[in-house]
C-alpha cells in the first residue's frame, strides 16, 4: 500500500486512470467514458490525473511524457509511435515499464483504475502488483482476448473465441479460410522455432511474420495472466463478461457487471413532433466503418427507397480519402439518406430532438455501446443486431426491436415495421428505460475503490486471482 494509502480509506484519494486514448486526440467511446468518470470522480473532491497515449510529433521520443490539462483534469500525454509495430509491441513493448515507474513515484497514486492498456503495456499491472497499488480495470471491448479488438475476422464473420494459431492468419492480413490449417499445422512448428527464438534472441533478425506468430502465442496467456491478477475487472455488459470468464483466467467473483454511466443534461429537450405522413426519422451516430454495419444499413435504405424513412448519418464522412466511405455514399444514392458529417457532441440533445428511432447495425459483438445508452437518455428506441452487447441492451418489443445481424432486409422489415405502426414506435418510446447517471456510476466506482483500500490495509500481503494453472484449470 503507498504511505497515502491508509489515510485514503477514510478520505479523498488519488487516483490514476490509466486509457490508450484521450481527447483532444481521440473521442471514441472508451475515451469519453474515462473522461466523463474521471469528472464526476473529480467533482467528488478526489484527485485525479489521466495517463494516456498521445501520437508522438516527428522529433519526440518515444515514452515521452508531456504535462498538461484537459477540462482541468491534469493529464499526462505518453508519446508512441504505433505505425508498423509488430504484435508484441502493442501490449508489451520495451520502455514502458520505466515510464510508468517514474510516473506512479511523481503521482503517488491510492488506486489505478486501467481503462485500456492497447500501445501502452500490460506490464503495468505488474509493476501496480509489485507495489501494492489496488488496480481496477473496466473491459471496454474484448482486446484483451482479440489482438484485433472485435473478435472478427477480416472476412467480417466473428469468431466466438480466441482461435489460438490461427490468429496469425488475422493478424497479418491473409484469408481468413486459412484459420483452421493454421490451428492444425502450426503447433507443430512452434518448439522448433522458439527454440530458434531463443538462440537467435527476440531482437535479432528474423521473419517478421515468424516473429509475430509467437509473439500471437504469447500475447493471450501474457494479457490475460494480468488482467486476472488485478484487484478487480468491470464488465459493462454480462456478455463482455461471460466472454472473459470463459478463458479461464478470471475469477468471478472479482469480475463485476455494471453498465456505463451518462452524463446527464440538466435539461433535456423534447423531441420535436413528426407531422402525421411525414418520413420516419431515422439516425445514425457514430464511425463510419466496416464493423459498424453501416454498410447493412444504407443496403435497407435501399430496399426502403420508396417508403417514407429517411436516415441521417452523423460521423465523419471522406468520400474522397476513405475507400469505404466512397463505397457507401454510392450505395445511398437515389435512396433518403443523407451524410450529415462531423458533429459537436455538445449538439447531441439537438440531435435526437429530430430522431424518431437510432440504428445501431454492428457487424461484431459490442460491449455496451454508449450510443444506445445515449439514445435512451433522449427518450429515443433503439433498433439494434441481434448480437452480442446490443441484444443485451436493447429489449425486443420494450424499448427497441432487434434485427438479424448483418441481414438488410431484416433491418428493411424492422424500419417498415416502424414507420407504418406510429402506435408501436409511441410504445417502444414509453419503454425506453431509466439510465443510470455519471454521478452514480461515480459513487459505485469510489465505493470499489474504498473497499479495495479497506481489504489492502487489513491484509497488506495479500495476493491477487491466481493463474488458471494454479487454479488447475487449463489455459486456452
Amino acid at each position: 500500500m503507498t504511505q497515502s494509502g491508509q489515510h485514503a480509506i477514510d478520505s479523498r484519494l488519488r487516483i490514476l486512470v490509466v486509457v490508450h486514448g484521450f481527447p483532444p486526440d481521440t473521442w471514441a467511446g472508451t475515451e469519453v467514458y474515462a473522461l466523463e468518470l474521471a469528472t464526476a470522480l473529480a467533482r467528488r473532491g478526489h484527485t485525479l490525473t489521466i495517463v494516456a497515449r498521445t501520437p508522438a510529433r516527428d522529433s519526440e521520443a518515444e515514452w515521452n511524457v508531456a504535462r498538461g490539462t484537459f477540462r482541468d483534469l491534469p493529464v499526462l500525454r505518453v508519446a508512441r509511435r504505433i505505425d508498423n509495430l509488430g504484435v508484441r509491441d502493442t501490449y508489451l513493448p520495451a520502455g514502458a515499464r520505466e515510464v510508468f515507474e517514474r510516473i506512479l513515484d511523481e503521482e503517488r497514486p491510492d488506486v489505478v483504475h486501467v481503462q485500456h492498456l492497447l500501445h501502452l503495456s500490460v506490464a503495468w499491472l505488474d509493476v501496480l502488483r509489485e507495489r501494492g497499488i489496488p488496480s481496477v480495470i473496466t473491459y471496454n471491448d474484448y482486446w484483451v482476448v482479440c489482438a484485433r479488438v472485435q473478435m472478427q475476422r477480416t472476412d467480417g464473420r466473428s469468431c466466438a473465441s480466441n482461435r489460438g494459431h490461427g490468429c496469425i492468419v488475422c493478424i497479418t492480413g491473409h484469408r481468413p479460410a486459412l484459420i483452421p490449417a493454421a490451428q492444425r499445422v502450426l503447433p507443430l512448428f512452434e518448439p522448433v522455432v522458439r527454440r530458434l527464438l531463443g538462440r537467435m534472441g527476440r531482437r535479432r533478425r528474423l521473419g517478421r511474420m515468424v516473429r509475430n506468430w509467437i509473439d500471437t502465442m504469447d500475447r493471450h496467456s501474457e494479457i490475460l495472466e494480468r488482467c486476472g491478477r488485478a484487484d478487480l475487472g468491470i464488465a459493462p455488459s454480462r456478455f463482455l463478461r461471460a466472454k472473459l470468464l470463459d478463458s479461464g483466467y478470471f475469477d468471478p467473483a472479482r469480475l463485476e457487471h455494471s453498465i456505463y454511466g451518462m452524463r446527464v443534461p440538466s435539461s433535456i429537450p423534447a423531441k420535436n413532433p413528426r407531422p402525421a405522413g411525414v418520413a420516419l426519422r431515422v439516425g445514425f451516430i457514430g464511425s463510419i466503418l466496416t464493423y459498424k454495419g453501416v454498410e447493412v444499413l444504407v443496403r435497407a435504405m435501399q430496399l426502403l427507397r420508396e417508403r417514407p424513412i429517411e436516415l441521417v448519418i452523423h460521423g465523419d464522412h471522406r468520400p474522397r480519402e476513405d475507400e469505404f466511405h466512397a463505397r457507401v455514399t454510392e450505395i445511398a444514392l437515389a435512396t433518403r439518406t443523407h451524410f450529415a458529417g462531423r458533429f459537436d457532441n455538445a449538439r447531441i440533445s439537438e440531435i435526437h430532438a429530430d430522431l424518431d428511432v437510432l440504428v445501431v447495425p454492428s457487424t461484431w459483438y459490442e460491449n455496451s455501446p454508449l450510443t444506445i445508452h445515449e439514445a435512451f437518455l433522449h427518450g429515443t428506441p433503439v433498433v439494434t443486431s441481434d448480437y452480442g452487447g446490443m441484444r443485451e441492451n436493447v429489449r425486443h418489443e420494450v424499448d427497441g426491436l432487434h434485427f438479424r445481424v448483418g441481414d438488410e432486409r431484416s433491418l428493411a422489415d424492422a424500419l417498415d415495421r416502424l414507420a407504418r405502426d406510429h402506435e408501436l414506435l409511441t410504445r417502444l418510446a414509453r419503454g425506453v428505460p431509466a439510465v443510470k447517471s455519471i454521478e452514480v456510476d461515480a459513487v459505485e466506482t469510489e465505493a470499489r475503490y474504498r473497499k479495495l483500500l479497506a481489504a489492502r490495509a487489513a491484509s497488506p500481503d495479500r495476493q491477487g486471482p491466481r493463474s488458471p494453472s494454479d487454479r488447475g484449470a487449463s489455459t486456452p
